[in-house]
Formats: structure tokens, C-alpha cells, sequence
């Protein structure tokens, strides 16, 4: 997978929801909307959570603002 540089980037590439985002990582939904928003950073654990479900390693998952 080429680099991805948003949750929102993500989850288009995987053509899932934030609903089902939040229920693969066991995250609340409003948190992967906030991050979509800007307004939280994803913390190191909710960053392998994320890379995890996607099967890419951080080096692929370039997140920023």
C-alpha cells in the first residue's frame, strides 16, 4: 500500500466507515472523527492499533494534522 497521510485517507482506501474503523480497534467513534478533524493525535497505541487492522507498518502510515 502506498503512504497514507490521514485516517480519513485510510478508511477510503479500505472502504469502511468510521463505525467500522471504530469497532475493528475498539475505539470510540467520535475519537476517529476528532482525528479526522484535527482536533486529537493519535497516541503511539491507537497508532499500532490502526496499522494493525490496515496490515501496513508505520513507515506507511505517515499521519499528521
Amino acid at each position: 500500500m502506498e503512504k497514507v497521510t490521514s485516517i480519513k485517507q485510510l478508511r477510503d482506501k479500505l472502504n469502511i466507515s468510521q463505525k467500522e474503523l471504530s469497532k475493528k480497534i475498539g475505539i470510540n467513534q467520535s475519537t476517529i472523527s476528532n482525528w479526522e478533524m484535527g482536533n486529537f493525535s493519535l497516541t503511539m497505541k491507537s497508532f499500532m492499533k490502526v496499522s494493525d487492522f490496515a496490515k501496513i507498518n508505520g513507515y506507511e502510515l505517515v499521519l499528521f494534522g
